[in-house]
């Protein structure tokens, strides 16, 4: 606790911090203007301003100081098949598309895009959130400023491209990124969420076939939200044999942005009934 605010201490194992420190902390900088990345708002311990500090507990040398993001992660929600509505998974979707789009922009990547790193404060109740969903976990960025990490990640499992190794570089968000959109913004189908893995809706631990989850959850995307391009993204990203074949984020962003929170079967229910209405004459409308 600082001031009224809760704030969280990262400590690196021995040989995992990057040494470059001083260069992470001008990306850091430049990210923390990207809402969804409060995280990036960080100070590192280290030098002559931490001398005493770094005397008397030496493990603490380029740990990093940051704000501490309340919520559910994105994984906690498929683990208990929490229910969401349509406008819950349209304002989260919107949110992530969009921090992934501006970093896509910059040439930067996030590297290990998976439910465990996306934090939503947007479902905390009475919440007065910054915004809706926020990723934590930077360590294992991309940038070209920056050297690789002691030991890159190979991504968490339900997120990674089968038969390609997840590389640490511009594209590494592709795949993971377009995955975790399209289980956000299926989520409020019951059908989804009921053949869902235990830790991602690809779980490769659960059994079941992936083939009848693509078939259910581009059938719900398109009942929820209607003929809109989620489908050729989906295909595209589902038919990908490397990271380049995926759809890029600021497609995503693209096409999320345009999508109404309002369901399309809802939609189709106001319609129908707007024309049965003015088949009859218009006497409903003057009735009511």
């Amino acid at each position: 606790e600082s001031g009224g605010t809760n704030e969280a201490l990262k400590v690196f194992k021995a040989g995992f911090s990057r040494n470059t420190t001083s260069a992470v902390d001008q990306v850091m900088r430049r990210l923390s203007l990207i809402p969804g990345l409060m995280v990036a708002t960080h100070a590192s311990v280290e030098g002559a301003a931490h001398r005493g500090l770094l005397q008397a507990h030496p493990d603490l040398e380029h740990a990093h100081l940051m704000p501490w993001i309340d919520g559910p992660t994105w994984q906690a929600c498929v683990v208990e098949r929490r229910a969401l509505s349509v406008p819950e998974s349209v304002s989260i979707a919107k949110s992530l598309a969009s921090t992934f789009a501006q970093l896509e922009s910059m040439g930067i990547a996030h590297c290990d895009l998976s439910g465990g790193n996306v934090v939503l404060p947007l479902l905390l109740p009475g919440a007065d959130y910054r915004y809706p969903a926020e990723l934590v976990d930077l360590d294992q960025l991309y940038s070209a400023d920056l050297d690789a990490p002691v030991q890159p990640t190979l991504g968490s499992p339900g997120y990674q491209l089968s038969g390609t190794d997840r590389h640490w570089g511009a594209l590494a968000d592709r795949y993971a990124g377009g995955i975790l959109l399209a289980e956000v913004l299926s989520w409020p189908a019951s059908e989804v969420r009921a053949i869902s893995g235990a830790e991602s809706y690809y779980d490769p631990a659960s059994t079941g076939d992936d083939g009848c989850r693509r078939y259910v959850q581009t059938g719900a995307l398109r009942r929820l939200y209607g003929s809109t391009g989620l489908d050729v993204l989906v295909a595209r990203l589902y038919a990908a044999r490397s990271l380049g074949d995926c759809p890029s984020l600021v497609e995503w962003h693209q096409e999320i942005a345009a999508l109404s929170a309002t369901p399309a079967a809802q939609q189709t229910t106001v319609i129908a009934g707007l024309t049965q209405v003015l088949s009859s004459g218009g006497r409903g409308l003057q009735e009511n």
